[in-house]
């Protein structure tokens, strides 16, 4: 992801707290987070992030917390 893909009124990663990471890394995907630094959490979201790009290219189902809500009827 590059800076022109990120809302200027979104905070940076690097600018978040571990609890705002936390909730960002559970619904990329990382399910167990209470182990890691700030900056392994950092690093761990981007990799997830990359990876869930890639799924998304190759048609691949998503983990459920990564797909999008079903819109409502």
């Amino acid at each position: 992801m590059t800076d022109a893909d990120t809302p200027q009124d979104t905070p940076s990663l690097q600018e978040m707290s571990m609890a705002e990471l936390g909730d960002i890394a559970l619904h990329e995907g990382i399910p167990t987070v209470q182990h890691m630094s700030k900056q392994e959490l950092i690093e761990a979201i981007e990799q997830q992030r990359e990876t869930n790009d890639v799924l998304r290219a190759e048609g691949e189902t998503l983990p459920r917390s990564v797909q999008p809500p079903e819109p409502q009827v």
